[in-house]
């Protein structure tokens, strides 16, 4: 499972999770999410 900012040519990988079974997909997408944007945006969601 790979997160991309944008489908593009110069797409950045945000996260890679392996491994991910069905009955925790879930919970471990949530943590991807909130782990990048902890990273990249210092905790904040852009409203623009």
């Amino acid at each position: 499972m790979e997160g991309h900012r944008e489908r593009s040519a110069e797409s950045m990988v945000l996260a890679r999770v392996e491994d991910v079974y069905c009955d925790c997909l879930q919970s471990v997408i949530e943590s991807v999410y909130d782990r990048a944007i902890e990273e990249h945006n210092s905790g904040f969601i852009p409203l623009s």
